[in-house]
């Protein structure tokens, strides 16, 4: 009679072990699976965005050219950003440097 719970107790074991092991080749799989599902969406969104990107500039682009191109003129007094300053003043002072010479 005591034979009887041995064999019981190691084909539960058993079941345990092989339970568990399948389980988790299964959420491995699961998890590989959905990683890689991931990258290539997030691959195609980046792809779609890029392209959508880029019609965008083709039609202004196209729209300025067609419209005899945008300048902009120099303004007098430009707004300067305080925090930009030393910058800005040396900007400005190229691009007259340019407008005076050409």
């Amino acid at each position: 009679m005591t034979l009887l719970p041995e064999l019981i107790t190691k084909e539960i074991n058993l079941f345990l072990f092989l339970f568990v092991v399948s389980w988790t080749i299964a959420i491995s799989y699961n998890l590989i699976w959905n990683n890689a599902a991931n990258r290539y969406n997030a691959l195609e969104i980046a792809l779609i965005h890029t392209k959508k990107s880029f019609e965008k500039d083709l039609l202004v682009r196209r729209w300025n050219a067609s419209h005899g191109g945008v300048y902009v003129s120099l303004a007098e007094k430009p707004h300067l950003i305080p925090v930009f300053l030393p910058f800005q003043k040396e900007i400005l002072h190229t691009i007259r440097k340019e407008v005076d010479h050409d």
